[in-house]
């Protein structure tokens, strides 16, 4: 397990260092590494068959399964799987935010777009242009539910509480991918100059009839085919291999 703790320890200090202010204060966490799914009645974020995860901000605790593989060895180990891992510590480390927690849009949306980050090949923590995942799903489920619903969708789940923004496990990918990308289309909004948290402060303090007036924009922002947007990074060294793997 030391390289896999080695990576996790490479990726808290890269979230670290996109919200120093709200992470100075935070106390530590506890990671459980587990072979086998806990009952925990918690939220469990599901990622690829076989790995999941979950935090408790009660106990400061994040848990991990990853099931043996074919070969009997926890996916756990593999030093790829560590995006649901990033995903558990960005709600720890950004719990201290005024107001974050009463929208669990944001909560998430945070989650997600901290779940991506990556090494760009100089031991760095970068977080990639836009998630492929989740800008894909936002493209799909915008053509298969039409322009209307899909904004209702958005409206919904942006004023959702938590027990409608959790209560349907067929629909939770989807609010996933719509918090991620409606944060994304806020994030750019601000000027470049803004930091990361200075940006995430200014939108935790928004009002709700500000935000839900910036929804037709974010449906603009899909406009683009995937593999369009990732042709516009292979030129950049640092997002070279980012973008050839997505």
């Amino acid at each position: 397990t030391t390289p896999y703790i080695a990576r996790m320890d490479w990726s808290a200090r890269g979230i670290q260092s996109y919200i120093p202010k709200s992470a100075q204060d935070i106390s530590g966490v506890t990671v459980i590494l587990s072979g086998e799914p806990a009952d925990s009645g918690a939220v469990i974020r599901r990622g690829r068959p076989g790995f999941a995860g979950w935090y408790n901000g009660v106990f400061d605790m994040i848990w991990l399964s990853g099931a043996p593989d074919e070969d009997g060895k926890s996916i756990l180990l593999e030093l790829d799987s560590l995006d649901t891992f990033q995903h558990e510590l960005a709600h720890h480390l950004t719990s201290g935010i005024p107001g974050i927690q009463r929208r669990w849009w944001l909560v998430e949306g945070v989650a997600c777009h901290f779940e991506g980050g990556f090494d760009p090949g100089d031991g760095s923590f970068s977080i990639p242009p836009f998630h492929i995942k989740y800008y894909e799903k936002c493209r799909q489920e915008l053509r298969r539910r039409g322009e209307a619903r899909f904004v209702a969708d958005l409206q919904e789940t942006l004023e959702g509480n938590y027990g409608t923004f959790y209560s349907t496990d067929s629909e939770l990918l989807y609010r996933y991918a719509l918090s991620w990308g409606f944060l994304w289309h806020l994030l750019a909004s601000f000027p470049e100059e803004d930091s990361f948290e200075d940006k995430i402060y200014q939108i935790a303090a928004m009002p709700a009839e500000e935000l839900l007036l910036m929804t037709q924009g974010f449906v603009e922002d899909l406009s683009d085919r995937t593999r369009e947007k990732l042709r516009e990074y292979l030129p950049d060294p640092r997002l070279r291999r980012w973008a050839v793997s997505g």
